[in-house]
C-alpha cells in the first residue's frame, strides 16, 4: 500500500490516518492501563493519597558518609576507602604503621 502512494497529498493523507489510529491504539490501551491501575490499588488497600507520596519520595536513598576508620593527631581522618590520603603515606614513610591511627570504634563524627 505505502508503495502506492505517488504524490505528496496522498503520504500526508496516509500520515493522517496512520496518526488517528495510532491515537485510537492509545486510547484503548491507557484505558486498559488504568482499569489494572484502580484494580491493583483496591487489591492492595491503596489510597491515591499513598500514591501521590510515592511519587514524592526520592526512589534513592541519600548515601551515608563513609565511617572514620583512621585519625591523625592533627585532625585528618581516612575511611579506609579510595586513594590513601597524604597523611598515612607521610606516616608510613616515617616508618610508622597506619595501624597506629587506626580508631578503636570506626565513626561518622570523630572528635
Amino acid at each position: 500500500m505505502i508503495n502506492d502512494l505517488k504524490t505528496v497529498s496522498e503520504i500526508n493523507a496516509e500520515i493522517s490516518r496512520l496518526q488517528r489510529r495510532a491515537e485510537t491504539i492509545k486510547r484503548k490501551t491507557r484505558q486498559n492501563v488504568l482499569a489494572d491501575i484502580v484494580r491493583t490499588m483496591r487489591d492492595n488497600d491503596l489510597t491515591i493519597d499513598e500514591i501521590a507520596q510515592a511519587f514524592r519520595s526520592p526512589s534513592v536513598k541519600p548515601s551515608a558518609p563513609p565511617t572514620v576508620k583512621y585519625k591523625h593527631p592533627s585532625g585528618a581522618t581516612w575511611s579506609g576507602r579510595g586513594r590513601t590520603p597524604g597523611w598515612v603515606k607521610a606516616v608510613e614513610a616515617a616508618g610508622e604503621s597506619r595501624e597506629l591511627y587506626l580508631l578503636p570504634t570506626p565513626s561518622t563524627n570523630p572528635q
